[in-house]
């Protein structure tokens, strides 16, 4: 009897410091450094490689709690007309949207913080059908902060599968934001 009742605490202390390593282990994933990307952040139009060669001027303010981003972005053109969105994020997650139209509409939205705490990308994925045949379009936006905070890089790979030349490697558009201090 005594024997069986060692074996049951031996497997109850087993028990016990497994969850706690479970604990540790999920608690580092979580601990990770992530940059603060708050800030107003001006497009910098002398520098970078943009396709927003009718706009005057460009903004981002970004409020970031942990994993949360909400991102207040207004584009002015040139003829002083200002166009303005916000855009709430949680990193490291997906949504997916599926509208009821004769096309068929789904658009997914996948968020991920990258390892070094400095980049984190944003994924939307559309897709429809054309005439009886799938087309899928993808942009991902893949921002990183300079280690001195005072530049926020953003690079956009856009996919199209009616156009299969587009390089999935190359950013089709840098944008690159000041910091206002």
């Amino acid at each position: 009897m005594k024997k069986y009742l060692t074996n049951i605490k031996i497997k109850q202390a087993y028990f016990v410091f497994t969850i706690i390593c479970l604990v540790i282990s999920s608690s580092n994933i979580y601990s990770q450094e992530i940059s603060d990307f708050s800030g107003e952040w001006i497009l910098n139009r002398t520098k970078g490689k943009t396709r927003l060669t009718e706009v005057a001027s460009s903004s981002i303010v970004i409020s970031q709690k942990d994993l949360s981003l909400t991102m207040n972005i207004t584009i002015s053109p040139d003829n002083d007309k200002q166009v303005k969105r916000t855009e709430n994020y949680f990193l490291n997650t997906s949504t997916e949207n599926k509208t009821a139209s004769p096309e068929g509409k789904s658009r997914r939205i996948d968020t991920k913080l990258e390892p070094d705490g400095q980049s984190f990308s944003i994924t939307e994925s559309i897709s429809y059908t054309k005439d009886g045949t799938i087309v899928k379009l993808q942009r991902t936006d893949k921002y990183t902060i300079s280690k001195d905070s005072k530049t926020l890089t953003i690079e956009t790979f856009d996919t199209n599968s009616e156009e299969p030349s587009t390089p999935k490697d190359q950013p089709q558009e840098i944008r690159i934001y000041d910091k206002k201090i």
